[in-house]
């Protein structure tokens, strides 16, 4: 079916349109909370929310507080998030991408979780699945963490071994997460020598991923058509340069799916794939905007650009921690919530109505006894 062709600035403004309800969505589900009740959810809305959110604020903040407060503890200078690797990946991403420093302890004991469940089954990944070894690749690779880069190269090598010839791997997600971790590796070779396996076969493997998924792309589906996975899989095309956005059908089918899915309330599903819409479509969004610009012969800060275009054209709620006084639970049902100092007030008050009760009793007594 034949697409037709949009101009550019509608382009643009169909994605901050859509890009902007989702964002109105996940602060209208966080608020009262600062998380979104999974630490996978919170993970991927505060790595969305930094697009358009300064670390100073409130709701950075607040997200951050409450994702270092689901680590556990396992051992000495070991910590992990519900002993989940790709939980733990997706966290330590977001508090790194939220300003938290490599160095902080709840990075450096997450990291140090990845690194003991390395080659658990004797063999060179984690867990042997390509969700949580792209997820403990990109994370090692964002916060820069050489003492377990190698294990992140070796692991690259295992997921490269996959591929089929159509450059395929597995799954469509799977396929781009292996663009993506490619992407990362390279850009942390060293002086060191980590990752000098051949590099420009790798680059290969990429480029025949990458065109195994535009090619199976339709106008229905995109590649999956659910806005998790399709969101994440545009957002590791387009960070890797491997979205041809100058091929303006191809853009315009994306952003019709995205559009066309987007529910009432500005939403695809639920927190996670709203998410992940957001980040597959700023990041199409800013690469088409790098090509337009040189196109034009001009230089420009796409990410300032979309950040403060956001900015100005939704401008995010205070939060507010405290819970509403009626809230509907998720089952129907209605509750009453009341802060812990009401509680406490509350409790007094009724002890002393208990005592006035008691004192009333006994002296009612008293007074039949004694005939008054």
């Amino acid at each position: 079916m034949a697409v037709a062709q949009v101009p550019d600035d509608q382009i643009e403004r169909e994605i901050y349109h859509a890009v902007s309800r989702g964002f109105e969505y996940l602060f209208q589900q966080g608020q009262g909370k600062g998380n979104w009740k999974l630490v996978d959810h919170t993970a991927l809305v505060a790595m969305a929310l930094t697009i358009r959110e300064p670390k100073s604020s409130q709701w950075i903040k607040a997200v951050k507080s409450w994702l270092i407060s689901q680590q556990t503890e396992l051992e000495q200078g070991v910590a992990s998030w519900d002993e989940s690797v790709s939980d733990s990946a997706m966290a330590l991403i977001a508090l790194l991408r939220m300003g938290v420093l490599p160095s902080d302890p709840a990075v450096a004991k997450g990291l140090k979780f990845l690194k003991r469940v390395f080659y658990y089954h004797n063999r060179p990944n984690w867990e042997d699945e390509p969700w949580e070894t792209s997820w403990s690749i990109t994370a090692i690779t964002e916060s820069g963490d050489t003492d377990t880069l190698d294990e992140a190269c070796q692991a690259v090598r295992w997921l490269a071994a996959m591929q089929e010839p159509s450059g395929a791997i597995i799954a469509p997600h799977y396929t781009a997460y292996f663009v993506n971790v490619v992407r990362a590796i390279c850009h942390r070779q060293t002086q060191k020598g980590y990752c000098v396996m051949d590099e420009a076969r790798l680059q290969e493997s990429a480029k025949k991923a990458s065109e195994y998924l535009m090619r199976t792309m339709d106008d229905d589906e995109l590649w999956t058509g659910e806005g998790w996975s399709n969101g994440q899989i545009l957002w590791s095309l387009a960070s890797g340069g491997r979205f041809p956005v100058e091929d303006r059908q191809s853009v315009n089918k994306v952003v019709s799916w995205f559009v066309r899915n987007q529910g009432v309330d500005g939403n695809w599903f639920d927190a996670e794939d709203t998410a992940c819409a957001i980040l597959g479509l700023v990041a199409l969004l800013k690469d088409y905007l790098l090509h337009k610009a040189k196109g034009q012969g001009i230089q420009e800060d796409a990410e300032t650009v979309i950040y403060n275009h956001l900015r100005r054209l939704y401008e995010a709620p205070k939060l507010n921690l405290g819970k509403k006084f009626f809230e509907v639970l998720e089952d129907g049902t209605t509750t009453l919530n009341f802060s812990p100092r009401a509680v406490k007030v509350a409790a007094i008050i009724f002890a002393i109505a208990s005592g006035l009760t008691v004192v009333l009793a006994i002296w009612e007594y008293i007074a039949e006894a004694l005939g008054i």
